[in-house]
């Protein structure tokens, strides 16, 4: 085989190696660099296959994404209708209430708990009549869980009724404690009362849901009622990624979840740690000082 035509099958052969590597670059460039966003046709396409990598190729400001998703909605699995449910969160437009309300009755439950726990941070959240009407509805009871805390993030006096009406029905224990705790963030005076009742008596099976309800109510009155679990020592969550497995106390997620609240204590809410003793007693001093919810 003469000299040239070995050098002809290696530039051919170098050359389709070249095309390989380009069409692999140039399809990680469509997936992966934001200055190279796809249309929605392609996003949708994209979706439909399960694509997550899809979120990165969404123009800054697309049109109509939520309009566009809803038409294909039935068709989505599991992975897709959660793909749907994270864009249009992330990307709303004018209509993304209506898509997420619609989303949040869908048989995908992941997809219905992503839409229903987005509805509140909606620019254009939809009504809380809608939103009522929406978890009367839902079968899941996380679907509704999620509903309940935004109809407490919402304004307005019909909410707490409306709340009220659904909870006098709800029989999922979880969705009840959400419920009672959206309530008692848009001021029910016996929601309030059972709330207070909740964190006093916590104990390190459910203190970490009880600090979640907490930080979203966001009221530091409530704060008053961790003045029980400053007496206890007992572990509740791994700190830290030391091979000895230091673990925060009862007592000192009290610390932290005051002052995440807003109680005045010489500490950083950054991160969780175990705290001495006299920081304990600074917070139990603080914590008396504060007028009942």
């Amino acid at each position: 085989m003469s000299i040239g035509r070995v050098a002809t099958r290696r530039l051919a052969w170098l050359a389709g190696l070249a095309a390989v590597v380009l069409a692999s670059l140039l399809l990680r460039s469509t997936f992966t660099k934001k200055d190279a966003p796809l249309s929605n046709q392609a996003i949708i396409e994209a979706v439909q296959r399960g694509d997550w990598d899809a979120i990165n190729a969404v123009p800054p400001e697309p049109l109509r994404l939520s309009e566009d998703l809803e038409q294909v909605m039935a068709q989505l699995g599991d992975e897709g209708s959660q793909i749907a449910a994270t864009l249009a969160g992330r990307y709303p437009g004018p209509q993304t209430a209506r898509f997420m309300l619609t989303m949040a009755r869908s048989t995908h439950q992941q997809a219905a708990v992503t839409a229903a726990m987005a509805l509140s941070s909606l620019p254009q959240a939809p009504s809380v009549v809608d939103i009522a009407s929406t978890a009367k509805r839902a079968v899941d009871p996380m679907v509704r869980a999620q509903l309940y805390l935004a109809l407490g993030r919402s304004r307005g006096a019909v909410a707490l009724p409306l709340l009220r009406e659904l909870l006098s029905t709800e029989a999922d224990a979880t969705a009840a404690t959400k419920g009672t705790a959206a309530a008692a963030r848009l001021g029910g005076k016996a929601e309030r009362v059972a709330l207070m009742a909740r964190v006093t008596g916590a104990s390190v099976a459910n203190a970490k849901d009880v600090y979640d309800d907490l930080l979203y109510v966001g009221n530091v009155r409530f704060a008053k009622g961790l003045l029980p679990w400053l007496d206890q020592q007992d572990p509740v969550t791994r700190i830290g990624s030391d091979e000895g497995g230091r673990s925060a106390r009862l007592c000192d997620l009290a610390v932290w979840t005051a002052k995440r609240l807003g109680v005045p204590l010489p500490v950083s809410d950054s991160a969780l740690t175990n705290y001495d003793d006299a920081t304990l007693q600074a917070t139990r001093a603080a914590l008396l000082q504060l007028p009942n919810p």
